[in-house]
């Protein structure tokens, strides 16, 4: 590819359409021949134009010549050829010939001065249309070899002069627009192709992620059909076991019985096993930052509950790598503040503290509250289901421990000393980083 087919392919061929197709040569043909009619003949401006000669016309061949070759090259949707960007280019600047020639060949330096400032805005446009540069100056290279017709007819120093200072002045606008026009053409395009590549990046994203979602709710919906079997058949067995004493007049014996409470039992663990297994995903979790999470869902859920004064506190940050990603630990910390906001019924925390802090290689994170803290048989275990509130579910602690326990974490209840709740949850870590106040430090 030569040169000026890279220089011309700056601009399409629709853009030649619009510029000099069909009627705007017309247009443009038309247009020159009015202005040196009306600057030769016409009884008002004749005397302030003072055109002395019609060399001008000249400059209309090309255009017309281009308005009947133009259909001829193809439609306006084709590829332009690079004979027809020359044609173009030779049109466009017999215009700037076209204007030296009326500043040379008119007799008033007003007029001069007029068609010289119309020469400037002509070249000043292509300069924007055609994209002129220093390293594709085509352009101004044809405009300049132009001029020497002009100035060979010049008849004074001083009309030659001005004819170079207007051509020179021409050149540098053109430049200035062109250079201007052609980083903005590159910075639009690197901002499309940077638009283009986030777009595709979160596509694939998308699409990572809703196939992960997809094969993470088939695991779900599997383990909740045979959840659902495992606690049908505890429940039947369990039904069985109370009709049957119920009835029997004889005392049922109790190895039958430690049997039967067995079987129930296994099929209970086993459920939760399955239910438990379900929230575990088929691939590695999503990683994130613990104290950006951290306090982001604490302001959050103190702005969702203002009657409970959250008091956060993060020595040291981590990693995490957690089934769900950043939800799942929203899910802890949204479960345990809500018991502490909502107590017993009767009473219930006015202040809550959230520690966190790294502890033999495990993000520990301490919830503690002056509420009315856990009962006893809470505290033996946290998947024992248990609400002390009218409409409660019960499933808050169930939900925590499972979702701790999905995430290779540990779950600890106890009861302050001072009155309240403490839950303490350790998390492994993904990634450690510096203690804070070393980065503050280093800051």
């Amino acid at each position: 590819m030569t040169p000026f087919d890279a220089y011309s392919r700056r601009y399409d061929r629709p853009e030649i359409w619009a510029r000099a197709g069909g009627a705007s040569s017309l247009a443009v043909a038309g247009m020159m021949v009015v202005i040196v009619a009306v600057g030769r003949w016409a009884p008002v401006t004749r005397d302030f134009v003072q055109l002395r000669s019609l060399a001008a016309l000249w400059c209309v061949v090309p255009w017309v010549l281009w308005m009947f070759a133009v259909p001829w090259t193809g439609s306006p949707s084709s590829p332009a050829s690079l004979s027809l960007k020359t044609m173009l280019l030779v049109g466009s600047t017999s215009l700037h010939l076209f204007g030296q020639l009326l500043v040379v060949d008119s007799g008033a330096w007003p007029a001069r001065f007029l068609f010289g400032a119309i020469l400037l805005a002509v070249m000043s446009s292509h300069g924007d249309a055609f994209r002129v540069t220093l390293d594709a100056s085509y352009m101004a290279l044809a405009s300049t070899g132009l001029v020497a017709i002009p100035l060979i007819r010049c008849e004074s120093r001083d009309v030659l002069l001005f004819v170079v200072m207007t051509h020179v002045a021409g050149l540098f606008m053109m430049f200035a627009v062109g250079i201007g026009r052609h980083k903005a053409d590159a910075q639009q395009e690197y901002h499309a192709q940077q638009e283009a590549a986030l777009s595709a990046s979160l596509l694939a994203l998308t699409n990572s992620r809703a196939a992960r979602l997809e094969q993470q709710l088939t695991v779900t919906l599997g383990a909740h059909h045979d959840g659902r079997n495992l606690l049908s058949a505890a429940l039947l067995k369990s039904d069985l076991l109370h009709r049957k004493l119920e009835k029997e007049e004889q005392p049922v014996p109790s190895s039958e019985l430690k049997a039967t409470l067995r079987s129930v039992r296994d099929a209970l663990q086993l459920a939760s096993s399955v239910f438990t297994a379900s929230l575990r995903p088929s691939e590695a979790g999503e990683s994130f930052t613990a104290l950006l999470v951290l306090e982001k869902h604490v302001a959050d859920f103190a702005r969702r509950r203002p009657g409970l004064y959250l008091h956060l506190v993060v020595s040291e940050d981590a990693v995490l790598e957690l089934p769900g990603g950043d939800t799942t630990l929203r899910r802890i910390i949204d479960n345990v503040l809500l018991n502490a906001a909502e107590g017993d019924g009767k009473q219930c925390a006015r202040n809550a503290w959230i520690e966190a802090c790294l502890e033999a290689g495990e993000f520990h994170v301490r919830i503690s509250d002056d509420g009315p803290g856990f009962p006893v048989n809470v505290l033996t275990s946290a998947r024992q289901r248990f609400t002390t509130k009218n409409e409660g579910s019960g499933l808050g602690l169930i939900t925590v421990d499972s979702l701790v326990r999905a995430g290779g974490g540990t779950l600890q209840l106890s009861n302050r000393a001072e009155g309240g709740a403490q839950v303490d949850v350790f998390l492994p870590v993904a990634q450690q980083r510096r203690p804070l106040m070393d980065e503050q430090g280093a800051a």
